[in-house]
């Protein structure tokens, strides 16, 4: 109706423009009529011109809600964690592109949670390639839920971690130790090649100090693991690794910032070959095989003369509770990195120091843990011990051949302090005829951390250790003379750590 009435004012318009024209001149009728029909024709396009642009801008403020609602959208997908669902905003990867993607952890465009718990250079050492295979997965089934086309070359995803410590202790003799340290540095290169085929690299920097040199002139960098792992398990629920990795023979979980005993005397680093399964919803049984060829041998041949095998289960139910459990097995302990080198000043230096690595017999071990959580709640326990004893001639305790065993019990509480992620810590350790490889004989830790801001974590430890007594003693092939128990010790450590 609007439009209809503008367009009789249009022409009534004409037609006072044109009525002096028809009083003075009759004959002009005719030229005055056709005058109308043309302005009148003209008055039809202008309306048609008009409802196009109408249109247009309806079009336009519809966009404009559109955009309104993606920004809106990208600020609230900032807020969410990596496990939050799928309305978290996915930045996908022109396939277009030239070169190789790279991309920083936390990968796949979503966002961390605030404390750096879940990049990958916080992953822990157990089963750490399945991890990365599952790291993997989520990549190219996020690709596929967006109905986008992946990249079609390979990807990097760069991970790492510098950390800081203050340390303050007191040794089993006595004296009082204190020093300000660069107690880690990591960077770690995850190489995607296909949905079937991957890597891992992990660059540390090892801060030992040297006997008789400056610590800072022994900041060396190596390559602590370097690995390829294949498989796809979207299509098949097995997977094998080769490489050099942390062979799946104890879990070794924890919250503190010293290593568990377990930990400290039988994790094993190993060039392997790894068969292994995995329940296909990523929660179930799985398992792992696994052969190298270890340093310590009985023949002094160059062979592959260690094997393990390791077999679990894992469930969880959302954020309620979860468990872990897993029993594993290897044929020789002496190649554990613990007994390789113990770092002794004086004693047992490690079956790797000198002539050391041939072995009377090699002595295998059972390791065997269950860490489980209950909403903030959560504990982990771990027992790891040799099967057998030592020839007296490779390691000794009190006499005769050791049998060393340790064993760890650490209970943790999660909550959030100025809403910032945070959790308390305790924790119970303890060896048996381990004092040759430099584990005391009781440990009793207590730990406070938090994130103050994202993806970094501060953390306060204090760590008494209780050595054997001083009427046992130990020694190992190559020592010069038997390490003696007794005293005690006090650490306190400040950790401050970047993580990415």
């Amino acid at each position: 109706m609007k439009k209809q009435l503008f367009s009789l004012m249009v022409v009534a318009g004409c037609l006072s423009f044109t009525k002096p024209v028809l009083a003075d001149d009759s004959s002009s009728a005719e030229n005055t009529e056709k005058m109308i029909q043309k302005m009148t024709v003209q008055a039809h396009a202008l309306e048609s011109q008009m409802h196009q642009l109408n249109s247009q801008i309806h079009a336009l403020k519809v966009e404009q809600q559109t955009l309104k609602s993606q920004v809106k959208t990208e600020k609230a997908g900032s807020h969410q964690s990596m496990h939050a669902p799928e309305t978290t905003p996915f930045y996908p990867i022109p396939s277009v592109l030239s070169g190789s993607p790279v991309m920083v952890a936390s990968y796949l465009g979503s966002h961390t949670t605030f404390s750096p718990f879940d990049l990958a250079v916080t992953y822990t050492d157990y089963m750490e390639n399945l991890r990365i295979l599952q790291l993997r997965e989520a990549l190219y089934n996020r690709y596929k839920r967006h109905n986008v086309e992946g990249p079609s070359g390979p990807m990097l995803i760069v991970s790492g971690k510098v950390e800081g410590q203050g340390i303050y202790s007191s040794t089993f003799n006595s004296s009082h130790t204190s020093r300000i340290d660069l107690s880690a540095a990591e960077l770690d290169l995850i190489p995607v090649v296909n949905s079937w085929a991957g890597g891992f690299v992990s660059f540390k920097y090892d801060n030992s100090q040297a006997p008789n040199q400056p610590l800072t002139n022994n900041s060396r960098v190596h390559v602590d693991q370097g690995y390829l792992t294949f498989g796809n398990l979207n299509r098949l629920p097995f997977y094998l690794t080769i490489g050099q990795f942390y062979v799946p023979f104890g879990n070794y979980s924890s919250l503190m910032i010293s290593s568990p005993m377990t930990q400290q005397i039988f994790q094993t680093r190993a060039r392997a070959l790894e068969v292994a399964y995995q329940h296909p919803c990523d929660q179930g049984p799985y398992a792992q095989v696994y052969a190298f060829n270890g340093d310590t041998n009985t023949k002094n041949n160059d062979n592959i003369n260690n094997l393990g095998a390791n077999v679990g289960y894992s469930y969880s139910q959302g954020s309620a509770w979860n468990i872990d459990s897993s029993v594993g097995v290897i044929a020789n302990v002496a190649d554990s990195l613990g007994m390789q080198q113990t770092n002794l000043p004086t004693g047992f230096a490690g079956f790797s120091v000198g002539n050391n690595e041939a072995l009377v017999r090699q002595v295998a071990g059972v390791s065997a843990h269950v860490n489980f959580g209950v909403g903030p709640f959560g504990m982990n326990t771990e027992y790891v011990t040799a099967t057998s004893q030592f020839a007296p001639q490779d390691l000794m305790y009190n006499g005769h051949g050791a049998r060393p065993a340790a064993m760890n019990l650490e209970g943790y509480y999660n909550f959030r302090a100025w809403n910032r992620p945070s959790a308390v810590v305790a924790s119970y350790g303890q060896s048996w005829q381990a004092l040759a490889l430099g584990a005391p004989q009781y440990r009793y830790e207590a730990s406070v951390l938090t994130s103050v801001w994202r993806n970094t974590l501060q953390q306060i430890e204090f760590r008494h250790d209780v050595n054997y007594s001083a009427t046992d003693s130990s020694n190992g092939r190559g020592a010069a003379g038997p390490t003696v128990g007794g005293g005690s010790s006090n650490t306190v450590t400040l950790l401050l750590g970047i993580y990415f």
